[in-house]
């Protein structure tokens, strides 16, 4: 970024802190006028505060940058986040060797009643997957993002129907028994001699990192394309019997609703952790799953990985990528947490248990290789978070981060951030005033095209108050017709109909057939590929449409 462009970022910044109007928001306006940009990323959150208001201001002033990817930090997100991601190998190695040597009697773990609890997670753990069936064959889809063999970008389930792509040498097996009762057969060749699949045969996935905040990347895995077709299939089928526990890994609603009962009673505590899709240790999987399908998710996962040009086989049992890891991972949370209430919520890594028995589970999640982030975990006082929603005393005082450069995309967003901001801060229906003159000066800096108002609904519009936008046209009583610039994916046309035939399914076009039976060969022809082609994600074009908006919409008010 050239200086011209980081003043302009800077001075938005200043005009933000100006109007939160507290002594931290001087404070990092002050950092910023002395370049202070590192620094301003380690600044600790103080809850010492009586009032949620005040609270809310500094929580907001120190929170605003706090993941701004155009921050000049200095600091080598890539270098950091490789450094992490061998930490955690290193830390999943010594996880291995402790439970493979207490498992032959040479150790013994240290906390007093492991093999208690060992067997209570393996009970529980046994419980919610049930016995080894093979149901979740009919779930298996592709994933939205690339894998190995992504040409292009090219990543609609056509593409990687359209290409053999890849699969290790573990999950062969499952994709020639696939074959033999799908329609696959139409666009996979079988070798003349060998009659398995003619795919690309490889030993693990490739290490990538992709950005995450202002202090680092994230690193994750791309996987083989037949091996994550099989996980997202594993992952739908292990959410689907989460859900018959009371965790519902489709909705946050439950961890946010709780986290705000903590905040205001004390009564639950909330548990983030560090790195934990990279956290979950072979030796932890071997021992606490069934062998059955301890051996199924074996075959399906990567067992080695390549960084760069080192390949290395991995300590960690999957990562971010794995289609599996994130219900992976939630059933191991949930049935270590259950091990000492029945009174919790689990999504992913963000747990929430009641606040007496926070020390303890924290003290088991380490003894299987899980580090509690104590920066973001929370078992007194009036603050909790949980699944995007932070509260203060039963209030929520959720922040905006502003992380994107002020290109069109990124000045949009902040926009509409910023009248949210302003909406929490007004008085009444009012929005604060303060904020009026940076809103005023951004929206300014935005194409005519974009500058439109409308509703929180819409992500392209500006968010305005319903006067200013409802006087265009009206459709009856119930809601109004607004024309507006969308981003309206581009159409690619098939070329083999074999594959779009089986894409069709997969999207479920033809949805009077179900997808089990759908992929019987002698059934699938009853769909029939869309006539307009196909989409792939990211492949967009602005295009003006009529859209209807309902009343009853959310409303962000006018400025005070």
């Amino acid at each position: 970024m050239n200086p011209v462009q980081l003043a302009l970022h800077v001075a938005t910044a200043q005009r933000l802190l100006y109007a939160l109007d507290c002594p931290r928001a001087l404070t990092v306006s002050i950092m910023l006028d002395h370049e202070m940009y590192k620094e301003i990323l380690e600044l600790p959150v103080s809850f010492d505060y009586v009032k949620s208001d005040d609270f809310f201001r500094a929580y907001q002033a120190t929170k605003l940058l706090s993941k701004a990817k155009w921050l000049p930090t200095g600091i080598d997100k890539r270098a950091k986040a490789e450094t992490t991601f061998w930490d955690a190998e290193n830390t999943c190695r010594v996880v291995n060797e402790t439970f493979a040597s207490a498992r032959s009697g040479e150790a013994q773990f240290v906390l007093r009643d492991a093999p208690a609890l060992i067997n209570k997670v393996k009970r529980k753990i046994a419980d919610v997957l049930g016995p080894l069936t093979y149901d979740w064959v009919y779930d298996c889809n592709f994933g939205p993002g690339a894998d190995q063999s992504t040409v292009r970008g090219f990543t609609a389930a056509y593409n990687k129907l359209d290409h053999p792509g890849s699969c290790s040498f573990s999950a062969m097996p499952y994709l020639r028994a696939y074959i033999d009762h799908s329609m696959l057969a139409r666009t996979l060749t079988l070798h003349r001699t060998t009659r398995l699949p003619e795919v690309g045969l490889t030993d693990g996935n490739r290490v990538a990192f992709v950005p995450k905040s202002s202090k680092t990347d994230r690193s994750i895995a791309v996987e083989p394309r037949w091996n994550i077709f099989f996980q997202k299939g594993v992952g739908k089928f292990l959410r689907k019997r989460l859900a018959r526990f009371g965790i519902d890994l489709d909705d946050q609603t439950r961890n946010q609703r709780l986290a705000e009962e903590g905040s205001r009673t004390g009564r639950y505590a909330t548990i983030d952790l560090k790195s934990a899709s990279d956290s979950v240790s072979r030796e932890v999987i071997w021992d606490l799953l069934p062998y059955d399908w301890a051996a199924l998710l074996d075959d399906l996962r990567s067992r080695s990985g390549r960084l760069e040009s080192r390949r290395f086989v991995y300590e960690k049992w999957s990562s971010m990528g794995n289609g599996y890891t994130f219900e992976l991972e939630s059933v191991l949370f949930y049935a270590i947490c259950s091990a000492y209430t029945d009174d919790l919520s689990v999504y992913g890594d963000d747990l929430i248990v009641p606040s007496e028995h926070y020390h303890e589970i924290v003290e088991a999640l380490f003894m299987f290789g899980f580090t509690t982030n104590s920066e973001k975990s929370f078992s007194r006082g009036p603050f909790r978070e949980s699944c995007g929603a932070d509260f203060f005393n039963g209030v929520q005082c959720t922040p905006i981060y502003w992380k994107e450069e002020l290109n069109v995309e990124g000045t949009l967003r902040l926009v509409n951030q910023i009248s949210r901001l302003a909406a929490r801060l007004g008085y009444g229906w009012n929005r604060n005033r303060g904020f009026r003159r940076a809103h005023a000066d951004l929206v300014r800096r935005l194409p005519k095209h974009f500058q439109v108002r409308g509703p929180t609904s819409l992500a392209t519009v500006v968010h305005d108050s319903t006067e200013f936008w409802t006087g265009r046209r009206r459709w009856g009583w119930d809601g109004w017709h607004l024309k507006v610039t969308v981003p309206v994916p581009l159409r690619f046309q098939f070329s083999h109909y074999e594959a779009a035939v089986i894409h069709s399914l997969l999207a479920g076009v033809h949805n009077s057939v179900r997808i089990k039976r759908a992929y019987k060969p002698d059934v699938a022809y009853l769909s029939r590929p869309d006539k307009d082609g196909y989409s792939v994600r990211d492949r967009t074009r602005l295009r003006t449409i009529e859209v209807f908006v309902p009343s009853g919409h959310e409303e962000v008010g006018p400025w005070a």
